[in-house]
């Protein structure tokens, strides 16, 4: 395994733990300490901190096992991944179209290592394609629903593109409806821009 695969093994894999030991701290110290910025901050960083110590000292050779897992996990990730990135931005959409490459250059890289042949190659990237365009597809759908209910988002949506006048709901509409089309295409390219490099390289190797 290159490098950069290792890199990206203990990226993927050394996250999820010390970002929910960062959370888990967090909250309860919010609700319990509202008043304490400082204090809130602090137990935060100890969650974190506790997150990588265990990925440290209790996972440290399971981070390089990114191209060994199976399918189910490797679908769990991406859909963990893709929660995140929706909440990373509070409901906006724009990111979830990145699990979707990544985690097919990661399955599609796996089967490679593995020897597998084209056409199981193929498959699997078409499973996790339609599991990465699913979760997207209800990330815009949340979103939609969000924006459809509430009632100040004409006015959200004329200060985000900051217009002079006002914008109807015809116009969010269409920003939902291209917006998400959008979204999809652009993430099934980098998906396919993805699997035609990796497996052009393939071709090219052997």
């Amino acid at each position: 395994m290159k490098t950069y695969d290792k890199l990206i093994s203990v990226a993927i894999l050394g996250l999820p733990v010390p970002v929910l030991l960062l959370i888990t701290f967090w909250w309860p110290s919010a609700l319990l300490f509202a008043d304490n910025e400082k204090l809130i901050a602090a137990i935060a960083l100890l969650g974190l901190t506790a997150g990588i110590l265990t990925d440290i000292f209790l996972f440290r050779n399971k981070l390089f096992s990114l191209f060994t897992l199976n399918n189910k996990i490797i679908f769990a990730l991406c859909t963990l991944y893709s929660i995140w990135f929706y909440g990373m931005l509070m409901g906006l959409p724009v990111l979830v179209c990145l699990p979707g490459p990544v985690f097919s250059y990661v399955i599609i890289k796996r089967d490679v290592l593995n020897g597998e042949s084209n056409e199981t190659i193929r498959s699997n990237f078409n499973k996790l394609h339609r599991v990465a365009a699913a979760l997207l597809l209800i990330a815009c759908f949340c979103t939609a629903i969000m924006a459809l209910t509430s009632k100040g988002i004409t006015a959200e949506v004329q200060g985000m593109l900051r217009l002079g006048t006002e914008v109807s709901m015809t116009v969010v509409w269409l920003l939902i409806i291209f917006g998400g089309i959008f979204l999809l295409l652009l993430q099934w390219l980098a998906s396919k821009t993805v699997e035609f490099i990796v497996l052009r390289r393939l071709s090219k190797s052997s």
